[in-house]
């Protein structure tokens, strides 16, 4: 066997094959995790973006000179506890919006993937 060149080509060939084979399942496995890192990304940034848009829904800022006032009006009013319920029915109010945002979006994905299957299908 050692002095046999047609076995040496069928061990090349093997080991060619095989290591051809072993980067093709390293790539797809790096793609799978490129993948539901970046679902996990878009989600969050629209979760994030979605939590920024609320904040400015809720009242326009002051200038930056006199922000810091705010924020300074601002911790205090919390730590006294004033107004202490109302920050919590307005938690529950965006918690209460964000629920109907992800009900909507959950229906178009829905719908976007039965729309998919029956493409697919047909």
């Amino acid at each position: 066997l050692r002095n046999d060149p047609l076995a040496f080509v069928f061990l090349a060939a093997y080991l060619l094959l095989t290591i051809i084979l072993l980067l093709n399942l390293l790539i797809a496995i790096l793609n799978h995790t490129f993948e539901k890192t970046a679902i996990a990304a878009e989600t969050l940034w629209k979760y994030q973006s979605y939590v920024l848009i609320t904040s400015f829904e809720h009242g326009a800022r002051p200038p930056t000179p006199i922000n810091w006032l705010v924020h300074v009006v601002h911790g205090l009013w919390k730590r006294c506890r004033v107004g202490h319920q109302r920050d919590e029915e307005k938690e529950r109010e965006q918690r209460m919006q964000l629920n109907r945002l992800e009900e909507v979006c959950m229906q178009q994905y829905l719908t976007c993937i039965k729309a998919n299957q029956e493409a697919q299908s047909s």
